[in-house]
């Protein structure tokens, strides 16, 4: 007969391999290089020379249940622009998606003089965990000054016209480990019984 301690025992390894073969949440985090912010207008004007190139990056993650990617959520994690713009304290709204994403003023694209609007879009999206795609188009409304030159401030606006995004890290799925936990107590379980079997004959 199984004492009262086995059967515990293999009930926690059951219960075990039951929640490794439940949904269980992956994060994969995403890398934005090379955002190319091309400038058309500064205060509505033409840029020095007539346009003019800067290079930002950022960061987002996306949650998503194994097997489901395209069903996930996305939160961005950083942005950087060539020009320095900042929300300034004012709280700002976020949108990320397989297809790209966008950060804005909320509720307004211009407060107080401030200007921060970006919106950047991926082509292809993505479709999975290790995919990678690039920058197609997007465009910036930003409050901030030319890299170099803090005296030629004010409002810059373009369009986005490159980048890449590739993956920073690949998820290790949390139940795999889950499924190797239940299959090694199980194990121990099963040879432990059968060295008690083996000893009371």
């Amino acid at each position: 007969m199984r004492t009262l301690l086995e059967r515990r025992h293999s009930f926690v390894a059951l219960s075990i391999l039951l929640l490794s073969g439940s949904a269980t949440a992956d994060v994969a985090t995403f890398d934005v290089t090379n955002i190319d912010f091309h400038v058309s207008a500064l205060n509505g004007l033409p840029p020095l020379g007539g346009s003019a190139d800067y290079f930002g990056s950022a960061r987002f993650t996306w949650t998503y249940t194994a097997g489901d990617f395209a069903g996930g959520t996305g939160t961005l994690g950083f942005i950087t622009n060539p020009f320095g713009g900042s929300p300034g304290g004012y709280p700002v709204t976020n949108t990320v998606d397989l297809s790209g994403f966008s950060t804005t003023l909320a509720g307004s694209t211009n407060i107080d003089s401030l200007a921060y609007d970006i919106a950047v879009n991926f082509a292809p999206g993505l479709t999975g965990p290790t995919s990678s795609t690039m920058v197609s188009g997007g465009s910036f409304d930003l409050t901030g000054a030319y890299p170099g030159l803090s005296f030629l401030s004010g409002e810059f606006t373009g369009t986005i016209t490159g980048g890449q995004v590739t993956v920073q890290n690949v998820p290790e799925p949390a139940n795999v480990v889950l499924m190797l936990c239940g299959l090694g107590l199980t194990g121990l379980l099963t040879i432990r019984g059968c060295i008690q079997r083996e000893s009371r004959h």
